[in-house]
């Protein structure tokens, strides 16, 4: 080695390279590494879906809560963003919530695992769906994972939550199916889990 030359390192976690002696190593596939990362810095990926995701209601209004990912894809910035859409249960219609729907304190770019919806119409289902993302989410082309949940509230202060699933989670060998009404408080609550 002469004198001012580099010695070589390993490429970081999740990266390689073809060649020795090469100035940069690229990330394996779905792994990946923002233009402001050093390029010591490691190749990550986005995270797994939020777990649990849980509610309770007061009048119109419903809180959602949830557990972290199980896996950040590697990064600490994780932030999670709460989805609304409605299906009327008389009309059988569905679609995005409407504007009067309102998140407290937003509906995207949470970084706290709670959110609280207000401004809820009774006799409408809600499903409410929260996906956890982070800084290489926009580069990935896979869809992004979530869980959600559908609580129709009624005139009273009770609401049941018609289902709950956890999507795109890649399933390894089983399947558990739920179905246990359970009431206290006028709550019912149904579930079948995928």
């Amino acid at each position: 080695m002469a004198a001012g030359e580099a010695a070589c390192s390993w490429c970081p976690e999740h990266s390689y390279t073809e060649e020795a002696g090469s100035v940069q190593c690229h990330c394996k596939d779905d792994y990946y590494r923002l233009a402001l990362d050093p390029p010591s810095a490691p190749c990550t990926k986005p995270p797994t879906a939020p777990q649990t995701l849980g509610y309770s209601t007061r009048h119109a209004t419903v809180l959602l809560d949830w557990k972290p990912p199980e896996d950040s894809g590697g990064r600490t910035d994780v932030m999670y963003n709460a989805l609304c859409s409605t299906c009327a249960v008389t009309l059988q219609t569905c679609g995005p919530c409407d504007s009067r729907i309102e998140f407290v304190p937003q509906q995207l770019g949470l970084v706290d695992t709670a959110v609280t919806v207000v401004n809820l119409l009774p006799y409408v289902n809600y499903t409410f769906r929260v996906e956890a993302v982070n800084g290489v989410s926009d580069l990935s082309p896979a869809p992004r994972m979530y869980v959600e949940i559908t609580v129709a509230i009624s005139e009273g202060d009770d609401s049941r939550p018609a289902e709950f699933s956890w999507k795109n989670i890649p399933v390894l060998a089983a399947e558990f199916d739920y179905f246990a009404p359970f009431s206290r408080c006028n709550v019912e609550i149904y579930g079948r889990l995928q």
